[in-house]
């Protein structure tokens, strides 16, 4: 690609970000999905956390507390990401870093396709079908085009490589898997791993399968390329050490030590029967039906999981389905200009693997067995079946056309076309969603005021606790009521410590007699919960908790689409996230994203508790001077004196450390090892 047609692709595909999200460039925003269930409070905490200064390496808001970077969906340790959420609010931090990634992810693939040696009409047509065919209904997926736009300049770069042998290609891709790594959240890039492996071994046996149609390239040099793939591959994990070790710390001691009990990696498959919607979407998407209502009749071959509309979704819009279909049936009749054999292995591999069957073997390999949702390898189909469709019009549209003028003009209505057709298909038409047609994509709606631009507005229930030293709400709605800015139970995690999973976290207040009553508020002394906020009343008569009064939260009723007030109460006897073994009281407490202090006062030698997260990482000083503690119970304890004392804690988790210099150290070694190749070829090499 020459400058003048990057500039050019990248205006298309900032247009398209027009299109399909123009209140996002309003100031507008999203809601639905995991966007405040999970992401916001997130990026809140990251939002408040970096203007003190300071990278929330823990998030001390969301129950017990949680290791933030380890969890990885925060992305503390993305670049772009603490440079948006330091420089702007929230929401426009959130919308700048979405439509940056789609318009990243549409010239990735644009490029992509013209490193295989396509026309640029067969580039943009390309690029449109993938991007814009499997990411729009994945919008409250926050992961999802960060993941893609890397994806594509992985490959982008991978495949530079095996055609030209240049080191800044190589250095290059490893650098950019590093980053989709340091994103967060890592099915995408796992995926990116199998398609280079699989591109890599095409090239070790067949190279001119996977190069432009002009390169020939001798057998062992390919093979030379093919080892060099495989290292790049090993580097890249190797920059993202940073976020790795403390991930898989973090591993050991969560719902995903083994694919059994709470976790099942099926969950999020398509029935192969769903995957008509490839060539006959409308079978499965009708006004006000939701395609969960359709997901739930498709039983024909069923794994037997649970799924959702959103990862079962796999389309690249019915035009270049069509293209890609005859790529593969006319594809020894010489007209196609590269061969077809890998994107046709690549489209199989994905429609195998989203129906979850591959999973009775393969839960058992690692990888495969970390994550969730195989409905997510439609994403190997999407770029097999693009490339196919540019490769069919890159071979027949000139043919077909007299003139460049006359193929630009037709492949222009074919994007126009394909667009309309992504655009109708990425929203769920549920007529009472807005005052625009079609505002509801899948499980996100778009919004002209978001409830995260509230942020700023006094919280009723945070006034309320504020003369409680390490006050915790019980006060279901996932991580939602963290947003006041208060510590709450129970929690919605994809990737966190085990205590998490507890189905006694789940309590159902109305249903609970006298005894079970007793039970809970013992439970939740012990959690060192101090009060509820919750959406239905207790049933008259329950006296067990004192009533406070009813509040209106200015961001979390909007996040949970309430317009009735909440309800406050107090949990009786409950001594918070410190609680003393002896006589004597809370001072002060103050908690930080990575630091928390406890002053207290106690009449005679004991213990202090911290009802928070014993996790590796933490250290405590009593009065300045580093004392040990111990776990009990899932929490934190040391031994304290009499008198009036200062408890601080400090995470400086060791893993965060050592994968931090082992990703400096990577990275210093690929970027000199690309540049003195690069310089000791340049002359002999096309780079």
């Amino acid at each position: 690609m020459t400058l003048r047609e990057m500039l050019l692709a990248a205006l298309i595909g900032l247009a398209l970000t027009v299109v399909f999200w123009w209140p996002l460039w309003l100031g507008g925003g999203l809601q639905g999905g995991d966007l405040y269930s999970y992401y916001m409070p997130q990026k809140v905490l990251l939002s408040e956390s970096l203007a003190e200064g300071t990278i929330p390496l823990w998030n001390d808001r969301t129950g017990f507390g949680y290791p933030a970077a380890a969890e990885s969906q925060t992305g503390v340790l993305y670049p772009p990401t603490l440079l948006l959420y330091w420089l702007f609010a929230p929401n426009t931090a959130y919308n700048i870093s979405q439509l940056g990634h789609y318009v990243l992810a549409f010239v990735a693939t644009w490029g992509l396709i013209r490193q295989l040696g396509l026309r640029a009409e067969a580039a943009a047509l390309g690029a449109l079908a993938f991007v814009y065919g499997w990411l729009p209904p994945r919008i409250c997926l926050e992961w999802a085009v960060i993941g893609v736009s890397y994806f594509s300049i992985v490959l982008w770069c991978g495949i530079a490589w095996l055609q030209t042998g240049c080191p800044r290609s190589l250095g290059a891709m490893a650098i950019a898997l590093g980053l989709s790594l340091l994103a967060g959240h890592f099915h995408l890039a796992f995926m990116t791993g199998l398609v280079i492996a699989l591109l890599g071994a095409i090239n070790f046996m067949r190279p001119c399968s996977v190069l432009a149609p002009d390169i020939v390239v001798p057998q062992p040099t390919a093979r030379y390329r093919t080892w060099g793939l495989m290292l790049a591959l090993a580097a890249g994990f190797s920059i993202a050490a940073i976020q790795l070790a403390p991930t898989w710390e973090l591993r050991q001691v969560s719902q995903r030590q083994s694919a059994e009990g709470s976790f099942d990696p099926a969950y999020g498959h398509i029935p192969p029967v769903y995957l008509l919607e490839l060539v006959a979407p409308w079978l499965w998407h009708v006004p006000d039906v939701s395609a969960d209502a359709a997901l739930s009749n498709a039983s024909w071959g069923r794994y037997p999981a649970g799924t959702n509309m959103v990862e079962a979704h796999l389309y690249v819009g019915l035009i270049p389905f069509l293209l890609a279909l005859a790529a593969m049936i006319w594809r020894t009749r010489g007209r196609l200009t590269i061969p077809v054999t890998p994107w046709l292995l690549l489209t199989a591999a994905g429609l195998l693997l989203v129906t979850g069957w591959p999973l009775i073997v393969l839960r058992h390999v690692p990888g495969f067995s970390f994550f969730q949702a195989p409905g997510r390898y439609g994403l190997l189909t999407s770029i097999g079946l693009a490339v196919l469709a540019a490769n069919a019009w890159d071979g027949w549209g000139p043919e077909l056309m007299k003139t460049a003028g006359q193929l630009r003009a037709v492949t222009a209505g074919l994007l126009l076309l394909t667009t309309c057709d992504l655009w109708a298909l990425s929203r769920e038409y549920v007529f009472d969603a807005g005052p625009m047609t079609g505002r509801q994509v899948f499980y996100a709606i778009l919004l002209k005021d978001v409830p995260i631009e509230h942020l700023d507005e006094p919280s009723p229930t945070q006034q309320s606790l504020v003369t409680t030293p390490g006050a915790r709400l019980y006060a279901p709605g996932a991580n939602i009521p963290s947003l006041t800015g208060v510590s709450s139970l129970p929690v919605y995690l994809g990737l966190g410590p085990e205590i998490y999973f507890d189905p006694e976290m789940q309590i159902d207040f109305a249903a609970l007699d006298e005894e079970q009553r007793r039970q809970v508020v013992e439970r939740l002394q012990g959690w060192g919960v101090t009060h509820l906020l919750l959406q239905a009343p207790l049933p008259a008569g329950d006296d067990m908790f004192p009533f406070i009064g009813m509040v209106i939260e200015p961001l979390v009723n909007r996040a949970l689409v309430r317009r009735e007030p909440l309800y406050l109460y107090q949990v009786p006897e409950a001594a918070g996230r410190a609680q003393l073994s002896m006589d004597g009281e809370i001072l002060e407490f103050d908690s930080l994203a990575n630091q928390l202090r406890v002053k207290f006062s106690a009449t005679s030698d004991g213990t202090l508790t911290l009802k928070d997260l014993a996790y590796p990482g933490w250290t405590a000083d009593l009065d300045g001077v580093p004392v040990a503690w111990e776990a009990i119970d899932s929490f934190r304890r040391i031994d304290v004196p009499a008198g009036t004392h200062e408890v601080v804690w400090r995470f400086r988790p060791r893993s965060v450390l050592y994968g931090g210099m082992v990703s400096v150290l990577s990275l210093l070694i690929v970027v000199l090892v690309s540049w003195l190749q690069y310089r000791r070829h340049a002359a002999a090499q096309a780079c």
